[in-house]
């Protein structure tokens, strides 16, 4: 049971979050008539909370899906719409609106202009609120664009892709001539790869990073990353057995000997990666 408070206090960052979604889940408890309404924000939000802080639905899951992604299951939580919804339902509610209303109503009736300066009063409460809603959200959380935040860093290219990977990929391509095939990728680039191109199929993905799957064995990604100096005999052995084709290298590790006495042709140098090719594997995408 620690752990999963421990993830859900991780996900609450600050806490006040969490805090202004509990005082609108119990506002709008007290006041939301509308069925439909207090299924998405009340009832469905709140059995899914209890689901999550069971123990044995965090086992199952962690045994499945692995306990690192758990979080991920707390966005489901419709937290800030919520939040936006009460402070609508709060505009809505404050004194001025509804006169305002009436009095359009029997002026339109009477055949006469409505004054100018009614309802203004009204307008510029729900103004407020709204505006106050919107800071405290933005309030409750921190600048994710701040040099700081290492996961974040300004785009290489429109696609919002390591350009080095889309260079790498490109070398490949221009050699296979568009055709699909195989290549085995530093572990660091593995997901950036199946964006910008599913032609490139690799032996192994991410997944070799995450720690459910730590202490499984690839031989390919053991000849790649676990290998210092790398064995190119090693490699491409281990490169045959999954019908790899391509082995993308850095430049700067060393080899055992020679690439090309395994078998290795280097096609192309970029971004301080080697790409090479091994033509005596037949891969199975061109049987």
């Amino acid at each position: 049971m620690s752990e999963i408070f421990s993830i859900l206090t991780g996900y609450c960052g600050t806490g006040v979050l969490p805090l202004l979604y509990a005082a609108a889940l119990v506002y709008l408890l007290v006041t939301e008539k509308n069925i439909i309404n207090r299924l998405l924000f009340l009832y469905m939000p709140l059995v899914f909370l209890c689901l999550f802080l069971l123990p044995p639905f965090y086992a199952v899951y962690a045994k499945i899906e692995g306990a690192d992604t758990y979080y991920r299951l707390l966005w489901m939580i419709p937290m800030n719409a919520t939040i936006a919804y009460c402070a609508v339902k709060l505009a809505e509610r404050l004194p001025g609106r509804g006169k305002a209303q009436a009095v359009s109503a029997e002026d339109t009736h009477g055949g006469t202009e409505l004054p100018a300066k009614a309802g203004a009063s009204g307008n510029v409460r729900t103004a407020a609120c709204c505006a106050i809603a919107c800071a405290l959200i933005i309030l409750c959380g921190s600048f994710v664009y701040a040099g700081s935040n290492v996961n974040i860093r300004r785009a290489d290219n429109r696609l919002h892709l390591p350009q080095m990977v889309m260079n790498i990929c490109d070398i490949i391509m221009n050699d296979t001539g568009g055709e699909v095939t195989m290549a085995a990728m530093p572990v660091g680039l593995t997901q950036f790869v199946r964006q910008y191109d599913s032609r490139i199929q690799m032996p192994y993905g991410r997944e070799m990073q995450m720690p459910v799957y730590e202490g499984f064995y690839h031989s390919v990604y053991d000849a790649m990353e676990n290998t210092d100096p790398i064995d190119p005999d090693k490699l491409v052995a281990a490169m045959d057995e999954y019908d790899c084709n391509y082995a993308v290298l850095e430049a700067a590790r060393e080899m055992k000997k020679d690439p090309a006495k395994s078998g290795l042709v280097l096609i192309g140098n970029t971004d301080g990666y080697d790409i090479y090719v091994c033509p005596s594997i037949v891969s199975a995408w061109r049987r």
